[in-house]
């Protein structure tokens, strides 16, 4: 018989920069796993090996390691070596969707109800942008790189219903709250700088801070969101740059975070200079809530808003209200990523602010996911379930003895996707035993939607099958 031994492989990482060595390597690892160049199942240097071809210590090799292996990037396996893990499920459902997803129930996939009204709104809006004489300016390129006049005034407008009352030169037009984020984080953070956020958070601030080398951690939050006292005690133990959170309708717990709570962390960042980075993509579906934390905080809070959520996907419009007098300090995030966002996109959005169409588009979205919700607390019952009453998704906690990865594997058998708790923990935090589920476009219709809750319905009232270890 004869041993096959794998030959490692010839990978060494790209290092640019003067960030922490460590997250540098493990940021490294994880771009070239998404770019292709390293591939499920290769194997990479020993830590001795990486150590010298780098000129690093072999203690900053295996910190490196760790790191990625905390990422779930890489395992190690004594007498085997050290070995690129396969894409998460996460990537495959956001990044080959359609590939993936053909004749499935998708009920993981957050995104808004498109009707009818959307259709001939944006047909109505193109036929007159069509015949504008100002066509040909949107088909340049446009300075400075923050947004027209024109649209950053319509941004204000909006905002302002949202409780964020700044003015056009501190206001970004952005390609969605995604980019906002970055062009943010960019801007303001360098490599290995510690940045906070729920401890349950959505996946893309988590690729994000992985690939601009910041260290991101997660903090604990109960019923009503994130936990001050437990944002305080971090910032106690060490020097924290940011904190990413989602006051309004948190994904995946649709938490509502209390005036009190906001109140308490603004102080607390202000105490101890950090930044605050306000996601509320989703605030315009909740019908009341608390005064947003940038008016607790505006010197110190980046505000970032979006139309993906509410209004249409398609169009990747965003808003990102900086600190008074601070919109030219996230050029380099612009810079970086997309310099700025289409400008046709840009002056559909401002003729849906600036008329009553976005207003009555919300409207709409708020009544059919009402509708939705019902359909979601009749099929559930019993079950442990959140939901708010016009949210884009529920949050389901599984009863013992289902796992979230066992259950998401028993409907995937009944041709039913869902977003299972792993995806959204941070760190080392243990992963909730529950899943969510998304109400909005991604199924097709009412009737799909109601047939996967019964599929749904149908396991959990079942026990996962259960495989003896010897």
């Amino acid at each position: 018989m004869t041993l096959e031994i794998d030959e490692p492989s010839s990978w060494l990482p790209a290092l640019a920069g003067n960030g922490t060595q460590y997250l540098a390597i493990a940021g490294a690892i994880e771009r070239d796993i998404r770019s292709g160049k390293l591939k499920s199942g290769d194997r990479l240097p020993t830590h001795r090996q990486l150590a010298a071809s780098l000129g690093i210590s072999i203690s900053t090799a295996s910190k490196a390691y760790s790191e990625a292996n905390r990422r779930k990037l890489i395992r190690s396996e004594v007498g085997r070596g050290t070995y690129v893990l396969p894409a998460p499920a996460i990537e495959r459902s956001r990044y080959v969707l359609h590939e993936e997803t053909g004749g499935l129930i998708d009920l993981g996939y957050n995104c808004p109800i498109i009707g009818p009204h959307h259709v001939r709104a944006m047909s109505t809006t193109l036929a007159g942008l069509a015949q504008s004489n100002q066509l040909a300016d949107l088909l340049q390129y446009q300075r400075p790189y923050l947004g027209l006049l024109g649209h950053r005034e319509a941004a204000c407008r909006w905002l302002e219903r949202q409780g964020v009352v700044t003015r056009p030169d501190d206001v970004v037009v952005v390609n969605g709250a995604q980019h906002g984020t970055a062009v943010t984080l960019l801007s303001m953070t360098k490599p290995g700088d510690v940045i906070l956020t729920e401890e349950l958070t959505d996946p893309g601030i988590k690729y994000l801070c992985s690939n601009i080398g910041l260290s991101l951690r997660g903090i604990a939050m109960d019923g009503e969101g994130l936990i001050p006292e437990a944002f305080e005690a971090e910032c106690k133990e060490t020097k924290i740059r940011g904190l990413i959170c989602m006051p309004n309708h948190q994904s995946p717990t649709l938490a509502i975070l209390p005036a009190a709570r906001r109140a308490a962390i603004a102080a607390i960042a202000e105490r101890y200079d950090v930044l605050l980075i306000e996601n509320d993509v989703y605030g315009p579906l909740v019908s009341e809530h608390p005064a947003p934390l940038w008016s607790l905080a505006p010197h110190r809070t980046f505000y970032i808003t979006s139309l993906s959520k509410v209004l249409v996907p398609g169009i990747r419009i965003g808003f990102l209200a900086t600190p008074p007098g601070q919109a030219r300090t996230v050029m380099p995030g612009l810079g970086t990523t997309s310099w700025m966002p289409s400008l046709v996109s840009a002056e559909l959005a401002m003729n849906w602010l600036a008329s009553e169409t976005a207003d009555k588009l919300v409207a709409w979205q708020r009544q059919e996911l009402a509708k939705r919700n019902g359909m979601a607390r009749e099929a559930l019952g019993q079950l442990s379930f959140r939901s708010l009453e016009s949210g884009l998704h529920v949050w389901v906690t599984l009863a013992p003895p289902w796992r979230a990865e066992a259950f998401l594997q028993e409907i995937r058998k009944a041709q039913v996707l869902a977003a299972g708790g792993e995806v959204f923990a941070v760190g080392h935090a243990p992963a909730p035993q529950a899943i969510r589920l998304s109400l909005g476009g991604a199924v097709s219709s009412e009737a799909e939607l109601q047939k996967g809750f019964q599929i749904i319905s149908e396991a959990l009232k079942g026990r996962p099958q259960t495989v003896p270890t010897m």
